[in-house]
């Protein structure tokens, strides 16, 4: 879990909404962090990702967590 960041600028704000989506693992308050125009580029190109628009990282992100079950070993 991120804490929140002290302050009240707009660029504050912006950080401390975005690090909520990502701790509630909620992407619709993540994507709405992000401009229309994000992409999201994996590096080195040579690995032959693709690019991915700002809706097909959201997708892919929330997938994520699913499809997993929890447990614990001892």
């Amino acid at each position: 879990m991120v804490p929140d960041l002290p302050g009240d600028s707009p660029q504050i704000k912006l950080l401390n909404e975005c690090s909520r989506g990502f701790n509630e693992m909620n992407m619709d308050i993540v994507g709405g962090c992000l401009h229309k125009d994000y992409h999201h580029v994996i590096h080195p190109e040579s690995l032959g990702e693709p690019a991915l628009g700002k809706e097909e990282w959201i997708k892919r992100m929330s997938e994520l967590g699913t499809g997993y079950g929890v447990g614990c070993t001892t």
